[in-house]
């Protein structure tokens, strides 16, 4: 099991052309747009964990937002 918790680790994290960019532990790299990743979110205010029902929808996610990364393993996404 501790193979597969590697694989998942995230060994960074970069903002490339406007999206996020991750190195995973296995090796293989993710990119995200902003605005896939914005609607994704289930924090309190935007849907919720539990159901994974969105209360924000994609019009009313501006089209312009860029994420901000943190540190690894904390990015943000805001409008500006």
């Amino acid at each position: 099991m501790a193979e597969q918790s590697a694989m998942y680790e995230i060994v960074n994290a970069t903002i490339e052309g406007g999206q996020l960019t991750i190195a995973w532990g296995d090796g293989h790299h993710s990119s995200y747009y902003p605005l896939w990743l914005r609607h994704q979110c289930e924090c309190n205010l935007c849907g919720t964990p539990i159901d994974a029902v969105r209360g924000i929808r994609l019009l009313d996610i501006p089209p312009n937002i860029e994420p901000e990364l943190r540190d690894r393993n904390d990015v943000w996404i805001e409008s500006p």
